[in-house]
């Protein structure tokens, strides 16, 4: 059984230089992002002792998505942003709706591009650090490992 907290991807995610720079401390933005990265643990439950496989970060995404669109958090950044909530909403359903398809089938999408699922696992698109691209070659990294060293992989929507 897992025993991650928002408060432990909280810290993770703050300590991401990238992040840091995004999201700077005190404002706004950050502000609305921080009970949405927190309640992580809780959204992603189901997930959490899942083996990082393509099936599970895709499917781990799609859900946290889905959780941030239904918990309101377009509105949230609308506000904080100063940009349109349909705008926000249309951005991350096309995010959904693209990772949606591609675990619809994982053999043919990897088929598709020619590689291994390894290839797209330990490439630069899924960004793993070196302790944990070696956990995942011994098939002990898990969902929350992620979420515990590197949870933009899976929270942040921008790659």
């Amino acid at each position: 059984m897992n025993t991650l907290t928002g408060a432990d991807v909280w810290k993770a995610i703050t300590a991401d230089p990238a992040f840091a720079a995004e999201m700077v401390e005190g404002t706004p933005e950050r502000e609305v992002i921080k009970p949405f990265i927190e309640a992580a643990p809780t959204a992603l439950a189901e997930f959490l002792d899942q083996p990082f496989t393509l099936k599970a970060y895709a499917d781990s995404k799609v859900t946290f998505l889905r959780y941030c669109i239904g918990n309101g958090i377009a509105d949230k950044l609308s506000e904080a942003f100063g940009m349109s909530a349909s705008l926000v909403r249309s951005a991350l359903g096309a995010s959904i709706d693209m990772l949606a398809e591609l675990i619809k089938d994982v053999p043919a999408f990897l088929a598709l591009q020619n590689v291994t699922e390894d290839q797209v696992m330990l490439g630069p698109k899924v960004g793993l650090n070196d302790a944990n691209k070696e956990l995942y070659k011994a098939g002990q990294l898990t969902i929350a490992d992620v979420l515990r060293t590197q949870p933009t992989l899976i929270l942040k929507n921008s790659k």
